[in-house]
């Protein structure tokens, strides 16, 4: 049988343990986000500072959430 497109090849656990994995990418750029903006703020920058510290800290964490997360995955079946 054919897959959608975008629809998993096999089941990772039960429903809930799937949807709580996925927080992972979303806390890690949440967490960098704030993470950058604070050291900017405590390395004397600006707003423009505090946005691109954030933005470089919420795209770093963001995508070790995601390794995270496919590391997880795959070790969970």
């Amino acid at each position: 049988a054919a897959r959608a497109l975008g629809e998993p090849r096999g089941r990772i656990g039960p429903p809930h343990l799937r949807r709580a994995a996925m927080i992972l990418p979303l806390t890690g750029l949440a967490i960098g986000a704030l993470l950058g903006a604070w050291r900017a703020r405590r390395h004397g920058g600006g707003a423009a500072d505090m946005a691109q510290w954030g933005a470089a800290h919420a795209l770093a964490l963001g995508i070790l959430g995601l390794f995270l997360l496919l590391l997880l995955s795959r070790l969970a079946g």
